[in-house]
């Protein structure tokens, strides 16, 4: 062989070794780009779920207040139906006309019924209205 062919594949094992070096080299360097996106990602993840847990257990809270409150109402208006028909008793109680104490009776009795419904309906659509408000107020924003 001649010395320019030596030279020639010389400078090729040269070219070659630098080539991937540098491609090791620039493996490295991206690997670590990767690892701290990774990282910034992981990072930017786990705040945002602990936004989204303060949201829930804030959804929640509320939610509790509002369940105290339902609870309140019902036992108010139960108290009040309780009142009314002890009011309807008395005056039974008090009449002397058959008619009017059978009316009275009949009154109450359906006053009772009445009550008791219109009061179980109230407290099923206040505690699905609580839900549905625990549901929203905890749902993630778009965009947020």
């Amino acid at each position: 062989m001649t010395n320019s062919w030596k030279w020639i594949i010389g400078l090729l094992i040269l070219l070659a070794v630098a080539f991937c070096a540098g491609w090791i080299v620039n493996g490295w360097r991206l690997d670590s780009k990767l690892e701290g996106w990774k990282k910034e990602q992981a990072e930017q993840a786990r705040e945002a779920e602990t936004k989204w847990n303060q949201k829930i257990q804030e959804a929640n809270n509320h939610a509790i207040e509002r369940e105290k409150t339902i609870r309140a109402d019902a036992d108010n208006a139960r108290n009040a139906v309780d009142r009314l028909r002890k009011q309807l008793a008395s005056y039974t109680a008090n009449d002397t006309n058959a008619a009017s104490i059978q009316r009275t009776g009949t009154v109450a009795e359906l006053f009772a019924d009445c009550a008791g419904k219109y009061r179980d309906m109230a407290e099923t659509a206040d505690r699905l209205d609580n839900d549905r408000r625990k549901l929203r107020d905890g749902w993630p924003q778009s965009g947020g």
